[in-house]
């Protein structure tokens, strides 16, 4: 996630970045400038851009989001991190 990029909260959704969300609510949205993230009928999501990985996940995983970096280390694919 981009650092001091500024983030909005629109409908219920906090968002930093370029997206189109229809009928999304309570996600937290973040796209590299250059990218786009678009979502349909979607709710407590954590969806991330970053270089060249995405991360989707429910608001409720977040915790576990150190098993995908942990995995990605284990197979060799530092480059997604």
């Amino acid at each position: 996630m981009a650092v001091g990029w500024p983030w909005n909260v629109t409908k219920g959704n906090t968002i930093q970045g370029e997206s189109l969300l229809i009928d999304a609510s309570g996600c937290v949205v973040s796209a590299e400038p250059g990218n786009m993230i678009a979502a349909i009928g979607v709710e407590d999501l954590v969806i991330i851009q970053a270089g060249n990985a995405t991360l989707v996940a429910r608001k409720s995983d977040e915790a576990r989001v150190k098993e995908i970096v942990d995995q990605l280390k284990a197979g060799k694919k530092a480059e997604y991190l």
